[in-house]
């Protein structure tokens, strides 16, 4: 595939992947409902994995349709303030589930329009401070196509982590410079 494998990086940061041996595997197939078993057994059973093929399938029946709108750059959009390129906006949250349709319409950036930029921000990963930047404009003229290739390529890397990741420890993003505590 164009996604370069996981495992293939740096080898002091190589995560293992879960060994598969896929002959044993089909040879302990004896009926259809053991293979349909096999089957739903190889994706990990993790509950944001099968979260982003949701997205991922929702993604692709929305590609056949209108592309998301796109929003003109230009000068940081703060609260209470009047730009008609909040309408874009407003589109924008829309097709992304963000906002009603009945919110179309209005060009102030009001406490209901940050509310919904604020949860498409956390969406995705940027600072929910409810404001227009240009940060905030990029994420929203990325296209659905793109967003779907860096979905393809999140849930490859997913496949590639041990399936028995213990409930307990600490996750480091290295290029974010986070690390996250699951208990």
């Amino acid at each position: 595939g164009r996604h370069s494998h996981p495992a293939h990086g740096t080898r002091d940061w190589a995560i293992q992947p879960t060994p598969f041996d896929a002959v044993a595997a089909l040879s302990a197939v004896s009926s259809r409902d053991d293979f349909a078993k096999l089957l739903a057994s190889l994706p990990p059973s993790r509950p944001d994995y099968a979260r982003l093929v949701a997205v991922l399938k929702q993604w692709r029946e929305e590609e056949k349709g209108d592309p998301w709108p796109s929003v003109m750059p230009g000068a940081a959009i703060k609260k209470g303030a009047t730009d008609d390129r909040l309408l874009a906006i407003r589109a924008r949250l829309i097709a992304d589930g963000e906002l009603t349709a009945d919110q179309a319409q209005g060009n102030t950036l009001d406490d209901k329009l940050m509310d919904a930029l604020k949860k498409f921000q956390t969406r995705y990963g940027l600072d929910p401070d409810g404001l227009v930047g240009a940060r905030t404009v990029l994420v929203m003229n990325t296209s659905r196509a793109t967003r779907i290739e860096q979905l393809l390529a999140t849930l490859e890397r997913m496949r590639s982590l041990p399936r028995d990741l213990p409930s307990t420890g600490i996750y480091v993003n290295v290029a974010a410079q986070e690390a996250e505590m699951v208990e």
